[in-house]
């Protein structure tokens, strides 16, 4: 079975109590559609076909061949069990009336076997949806306007282009590039942007500016594109505190580093921020800091910087002038006492003297200006990087993936599923979560884990843990100990686990096992909660 459409059929028999007797072929594809309407999986394969997307003659016409006729042919079947008699699908097998509750019952509970059957297949074969688990955008900024930006190697779905998204009930064209939205337009067709307003509408007239952590959400509800400010933690729970992934660099907020032409201003550098940053390469504290690019000379050629980027630089010593031609640098600079300049350029000989390059190709070769006593290339210019906000709600984590992130290492003690770890001096646990347990699970390890509600989860802890043991105190008392407590959940073992956030407890029963209820500071979306409930 392929496609589930031959027990929806069935199903529908059953749900409109014609198992024996036979329906109407446009009642049973009506009872069929709509029976998938609140399942989200199995109704996303449905519109998969263009010619089951909504219901209608359409619909009548692609359900009667498939399912209705493969039945009635008898294909991979041990014979016909059913037939179609002008526009009816009825049965060719005959059972005894006394029998028929009984041979109903059971028929009803292999549909259903074979539809979760069916779910199981799809779910393990899930991408990341923004119909499930929306999209995390963070607010920053371009010369102090506010952009949203997003890590489109974390998130293949995002958007690309030109794409209608609604915000507060109105709808707004959003260019996606590569990696932000500079600027959003209304739908009047007026090319003003409006992002700034928006963003300032939900997070205040310093919405993406250093130092704030505002964050949006992109998701799916149908075919429309939604955004919505990132839900926040409730007052009642505690702080919600991220572990320190990579080292924290210096980052000069103040240093306006020109990617374009060489700019002056007074007291540049003489204040600094400590900032988190996710980049290709290994981050070293004492080696590395970040600035943020202004201008847009350096945007082109393979490894483009644009005005707004952070960008990672790693500071250079006594470097020779070979060392630094042909590669992007920071140089600095002045031309007058208390004045200074900060200049991102690519240092090229020539037979008359040093040039500066770009790589955009708009932007000709400039020579140094005479007025600049001395150009010293402080640092090596090394990637654009993006701004670690730690672990990203409902994104996917492969177990090492999850180690990594809290500066462990894989070893059989990240295998249990509960890990109490310190990071950066403050105590944490991480919970790792199987909802559905399959056959080759040790029983002892087959937990009752599973959502309540959007709000609230069950989970069994390991059978040697008690309340009063060391494991089962911190669980109890995390709150008064300041321990956070990290939920990853997947749906089986062959996926990815999912970043729930941070729970807190309830209440528990038993012991060794425990059996306790958490509340997550963040509700499930609603399509997850369905998917895994």
């Amino acid at each position: 079975m392929n496609k589930a459409y031959k027990m929806l059929a069935l199903r529908a028999l059953i749900d409109g109590n014609a198992l024996f007797d036979g329906m109407d072929i446009a009642e049973n594809a009506r009872l069929a559609f709509e029976g998938v309407r609140d399942d989200l999986l199995l109704f996303r394969e449905m519109r998969e076909d263009e010619d089951r997307q909504a219901f209608g003659a359409a619909f009548i016409r692609k359900w009667r061949e498939m399912p209705l006729a493969v039945w009635a042919r008898g294909e991979s079947t041990r014979q016909p069990w059913f037939e179609l008699k002008g526009d009816r699908f009825v049965a060719q097998f005959v059972v005894l009336p006394e029998d028929r509750a009984v041979f109903e019952n059971m028929t009803e509970e292999m549909v259903e076997l074979r539809l979760s059957e069916a779910r199981d297949r799809r779910l393990r074969k899930q991408e990341p949806d923004a119909a499930v688990a929306p999209i995390l955008l963070t607010v920053s900024h371009s010369q102090h306007r506010p952009i949203l930006r997003f890590m489109r190697e974390r998130r293949p779905d995002t958007p690309t282009g030109e794409t209608w998204v609604n915000v507060d009930g109105e709808r707004f064209l959003f260019p996606f590039q590569a990696i932000a939205v500079n600027k959003v337009w209304a739908a009047d067709g007026t090319r003003e942007n409006v992002l700034p307003t928006l963003m300032r509408r939900w997070f205040g007239p310093a919405a993406g500016h250093p130092g704030t952590r505002h964050r949006v959400t992109l998701g799916r509800v149908g075919d429309e594109w939604v955004l919505h400010r990132q839900p926040e933690v409730t007052p009642s729970s505690p702080p919600a505190e991220q572990p320190m992934l990579r080292p924290q660099l210096l980052f000069f907020p103040d240093v306006r580093v020109a990617c374009g032409a060489l700019e002056t201003s007074a007291g540049q550098g003489e204040f600094a921020e400590r900032v988190n940053v996710v980049a290709s390469v290994p981050l070293d504290a004492a080696k590395h800091f970040v600035v943020r690019a202004s201008g847009d000379s350096m945007n082109g050629g393979s490894h483009p910087i644009a005005d707004g980027d952070l960008v990672l630089c790693e500071w250079t010593r006594g470097a020779s002038p070979e060392a630094l031609e042909g590669r992007a640098h920071l140089l600095v600079g002045s031309d007058a006492p208390d004045t200074s300049f900060a200049v991102m350029k690519v240092p090229h000989r020539t037979s008359s003297g040093w040039t500066l390059e770009s790589w955009n190709p708009a932007f000709p070769p400039q020579p140094i200006p005479e007025s600049v006593g001395k150009l010293e290339a402080v640092a090596r210019v090394v990637q654009v990087v993006t701004e670690d906000l730690g672990l990203v709600l409902w994104g996917e984590y492969s177990r090492d993936a999850i180690v990594d992130a809290f500066g462990g290492k894989n070893d059989p003690s990240w295998k249990v599923g509960h890990r109490d770890i310190e990071v950066a001096g403050k105590p944490h646990t991480i919970l790792m979560v199987t909802l559905r347990k399959d056959g080759q699970t040790r029983l002892e390890h087959r937990y009752a884990d599973g959502l309540v509600s959007p709000t609230e989860m069950n989970w069994d802890s390991q059978d040697s843990t008690t309340s009063t043991s060391a494991k089962g105190r911190r669980i109890i008392g995390h709150v008064q100990e300041r321990r956070t407590v990290h939920m990853f959940a997947r749906y089986d073992s062959h996926q990815d686990f999912r970043y729930l956030g941070p729970v807190t407890y309830v209440t528990h029963e038993g012991d060794a096992p425990m059996q306790v209820r958490w509340r997550l500071h963040v509700a499930l979306p609603d399509a997850l909660f369905k998917l895994w409930s």
